[in-house]
């Protein structure tokens, strides 16, 4: 899967940063919640956020924004998910926006 990548929405490169956001999520994400269950591999964040993009294996991306608890929520809106259908999907409707709202509000 190649990524053009806007900023503020970088790569996640290292792979124990990626263990520790996929762990994260693992012990967010209880019964209910739209990943429980679901492996997810971390392969995007906005920098210097809690955002990360997982990506579900099945062409489907999940933006998730986590809370860093470190427990599992107990209202399974959270952590707080959008579920794309596809990279591009993701990119033209929360990487692109994200990215336009960045520049305009650096201008």
């Amino acid at each position: 899967m190649v990524i053009d990548w806007l900023y503020p929405w970088i790569p996640v490169e290292i792979e124990a940063d990626r263990r520790i956001f996929e762990r994260e999520l693992i012990s967010e994400a209880g019964a209910g919640h739209l990943l429980f269950g679901l492996t997810a591999t971390a392969i995007g964040r906005v920098d210097g956020l809690d955002d990360i993009l997982f990506d579900l294996r099945d062409g489907r991306v999940a933006e998730v924004h986590l809370t860093w608890r470190g427990r599992t929520e107990i209202d399974s809106r959270f952590p707080r998910t959008a579920v794309f259908a596809s990279v591009v999907q993701w990119s033209e409707g929360s990487m692109r926006p994200r990215h336009d709202e960045e520049v305009a509000s650096a201008s």
